[in-house]
Order: C-alpha cells, then structure tokens, then sequence
C-alpha cells in the first residue's frame, strides 16, 4: 500500500481526502491510495488499484486478487488476512503466503514432518458465518535469529499444503521476499516521482491518470533493467534504479554526454560486483544473514496449539 498526494480544489478535494482527518479538518494537499502487485525478483509493478483514501486497501485488494493467475505465488503482509479475502484470493488458483497475526488461531488438523501443521480457518465475523465452509492452510511459526532478546515471532498461512512441495524454512525464507515492494514504492516515490513532489493534476480522474503514468514509467525502466540484467547475467536487484532513472532522463532531454557517462558507469558497477561475487565464492566460511530459525518459543512449530 502506498499514498499519493495531490492538488485539489473546490468539490473535488472532498473525494481524495485522507481519511485519517477528524470531522472538520481539511487538507490542502488531499491523497489516494495505492495497492499494487509487484514481482519481487525485477520490482516490477503489473496490476494495481486506486481510489481516495477513504477506500480502505482490504477494499482495494479485492480488486486485485480478483485478477490472480495459477503460477503465481503471493505475499501479503499481516494487514490483509481475512477469511473473505483470503478465500477470493485462493479461488483463482494462486498459491498465497501470507502472514497472520500470532493471535490467530486456526483449528489444528495435523502437525507435518517439517514442523508446519495442518489446520482450518472459518470466518469470525459476517454474515452466513455459521454456514460457511472451513478452509484448509498450512501454516508456519517461526522466529528470526537476528541477536535480539526477544525476537519477533512470525506466522504465516499458506495454500500449499504439502512439504515434499516447499518445506517450511524455505517458506519463511521466500516471506522475506516481501519487503521488495517497500523498495518499489520508495523507488516511485522518492527517485521517480521525487522527495515532497505533489501530483500536479487538480481533478479525481487526471489524478488517477498522472499516477498510472508513474507507475508506467517505473514498469518501462524496470523491464528495461530486468532485460540488461538477463543479458548480462546479473540479478535485476544489482542494477541500480536510480542510474538507470537518470539515464531515462537523460536521453529524454538530449544530454547524450551525461548518457554516454552513466553507461560507462553501470559497466564498471557491472565489473565490480563481477569482483565482488569472484570473491564470495572463494570464501568457505558460511555466513548468518538472519535467516529464519525454527527455534521453539511461544506456539512451537512443531506442537501446535490446538484450538477448538
């Protein structure tokens, strides 16, 4: 989820108001709200949905897993779960990994080999609650070693339901693929768009226009870094956007000597991380990046809690 921020006059404004505001209060600068998919690999954004910021983003999501395709694999932060959404989201076929709060407790099935456990969740609120049909996930309880006291404990629910598929630890690790559309959005926001900019138009619908451009924009770079990064044989993530921003605009007002130097500036980066990863394999010590660790605190992973 993401916030634009726009001008706006008159009976206009009303409708792009944040909805944060108390009853009375006015902003000079009103908002939208974004919720998007993007590839976690090449940042890539290919759907989004927009609205005024009185639309929740649960509002806006059904929008979007309403467009989901088998193949794909989604991951959803712990302020999206909800029964109807999950259940709209896992009728098209995409497998889901989403996290949940530790205080949801689904009823226990069966505990699997890799510690993950079988279990049903129902919705706890709505109407035809009683006559609805359980689900099925799996879910995953694990904790991330990165030296603090106390470390925060994670629970994800996912539809794939047997290990021999994906085991739980790598799982948890393809979770933490999640934090990449934080970067996308910052992309967008502070590089592209730039730090305190306001979207220029004064009208609901040429806001929503102005913000697809942006997010047009950011796609077209972005193949254009995954498509550099294929041919090169580096991951998209070691290409920098911003030089890349830079470059795009460069060409675009004809400062071909700013463009010809950034180029060769991207390939002496290309050479060095080349360097760089040369180094990395010669090393044999293995190194703790933080990954999850299935330690048995709290709701262990492999003794589940059984609720009734």
């Amino acid at each position: 989820m993401s916030s634009a921020t726009s001008r706006g006059h008159g009976s206009q404004r009303r409708i792009l108001w944040a909805a944060r505001f108390q009853p009375g209060e006015q902003s000079a600068f009103p908002q939208a709200r974004l919720v998007a998919l993007a590839e976690c690999g090449t940042h890539a954004v290919f759907d989004a949905a927009t609205g005024p910021c009185s639309v929740s983003e649960i509002e806006l999501s059904r929008q979007l897993v309403g467009r989901l395709e088998l193949g794909q694999l989604v991951l959803a932060d712990r302020g999206f779960y909800g029964f109807r959404l999950w259940q709209q989201a896992a009728a098209t076929g995409a497998d889901l990994l989403w996290r949940v709060k530790t205080n949801l407790r689904p009823r226990h099935l069966e505990t699997l080999a890799d510690g993950s456990w079988l279990a049903r969740i129902v919705p706890t609120s709505g109407t035809n609650r009683a006559t609805t049909q359980p689900l099925t996930v799996r879910v995953i309880d694990y904790t991330v070693d990165d030296g603090r006291d106390n470390p925060e404990e994670y629970r994800l629910l996912t539809t794939i339901l047997d290990p021999a598929d994906v085991g739980a630890e790598d799982l948890a690790a393809v979770y933490a693929q999640r934090w990449e559309i934080e970067t996308t959005f910052d992309e967008l926001k502070t590089h592209q768009r730039g730090p305190r900019a306001v979207l220029r138009s004064k009208a609901p619908d040429l806001v929503q226009q102005e913000i697809w451009g942006h997010l047009c924009c950011h796609y077209a770079i972005r193949t254009l870094m995954a498509d550099t990064a294929a041919h090169t044989g580096q991951d998209p993530d070691r290409v920098s956007f911003v030089k890349a921003l830079r470059i795009a605009e460069a060409e675009r007002e004809g400062w071909l000597g700013e463009v010809e130097g950034l180029r060769v500036s991207l390939v002496g980066a290309k050479d060095k991380l080349a360097q760089v990863d040369a180094v990395a394999e010669r090393q044999s010590a293995a190194v703790q990046l933080g990954m999850p660790g299935f330690s048995r605190s709290g709701g262990t992973a492999g003794t589940p809690r059984p609720t009734s």
